[in-house]
């Protein structure tokens, strides 16, 4: 058997890339009767020209469908669309709880002034990596196609932050049009994805979609969703959840300058957000 991956589907026929080039493939029997489910970036076993198996997943996301997905570029601006701090945590615990690593990528950063740009980098470097990518000449992408090596990667953010230019930059090739909302009600949507091959990785070639789901039911899933946080010395409770508590190590780092206090108040009202649901 060959181990192969997914990187496009053709009604029934899925294309996969193997150590030895694509080809074209379609499940057994068994598989089709079983009505298995196949998606793009899934790792399959293949025989000849049919998938006899599908690998176990690190992860899978609706929208797009795509299966393991370990990296998620996601883009923001300052304005023009600019989202708020508490958007920006929403779309990166979403992140985080995919398993994906984030990278967050501030876009038409020649837009900004040096001192927002310093403000955006100083409160989200503890969280994400951050790269700045211009408008103008395209600085940035060099950056950002350097940590492509190896990964499956998407695009994520806001309608009209750059999602198309910045996958045209990578790949040489124009990106899909359309928008994918995270209801699933973009115009001209499509839910079909396609991984194109790119500095030794994989960028997934989609409609834009704005924000991956955030299906939180429990504070507990929130609070390993805060890397700035993961480091510090334990609170005096092993249960303390960073809000009320007498000596929270979270809540005095927060006070002495060592967790940006925007972050912090990102956690508290997405914690009364999933208080509420």
């Amino acid at each position: 058997m060959t181990r192969a991956r997914i990187t496009s589907v053709l009604g029934a026929t899925f294309v996969v890339a193997t150590e030895a080039g694509a080809m074209e493939v379609r499940p057994r029997g068994a598989l089709r009767h079983a009505k298995q489910d196949i998606l793009v970036g899934d790792w399959v076993e293949i025989e000849q020209d049919h998938i006899v198996a599908v690998t176990a997943r690190k992860n899978r996301l609706q929208r797009p469908r795509v299966a393991n997905v370990d990296l998620v570029i996601l883009l923001t601006t300052l304005d023009h669309p600019a989202l708020s701090d508490l958007d920006v945590a929403r779309r990166l615990v979403a992140i985080e709880l995919t398993g994906a690593a984030p990278l967050l990528v501030l876009a038409k950063a020649d837009l900004a002034s040096a001192e927002e740009r310093q403000r955006f980098a100083s409160t989200y470097r503890q969280a994400a990596p951050v790269v700045e990518l211009s408008s103008l000449d395209g600085g940035g992408v060099e950056q950002i196609r350097s940590r492509l090596q190896g990964h499956v990667a998407v695009l994520a953010g806001a309608s009209g932050v750059g999602k198309s230019t910045l996958f045209t930059r990578l790949t040489g090739r124009p990106a899909r049009t359309g928008t994918l909302s995270s209801a699933g009600r973009g115009r001209h949507t499509t839910r079909w994805a396609e991984l194109v091959a790119l500095a030794g990785g994989f960028l997934v070639d989609t409609p834009g979609f704005e924000a991956l789901d955030l299906e939180l039911t429990e504070i507990r899933q929130l609070l390993s969703c805060f890397p700035e946080w993961q480091h510090l010395d334990p609170c005096r409770f092993r249960d303390c959840t960073h809000r009320l508590e007498p000596d929270c190590a979270v809540r005095q780092a927060v006070d002495q300058g060592r967790v940006p206090r925007v972050r912090y108040e990102s956690y508290l009202a997405l914690g009364e957000e999933v208080g509420k649901a």
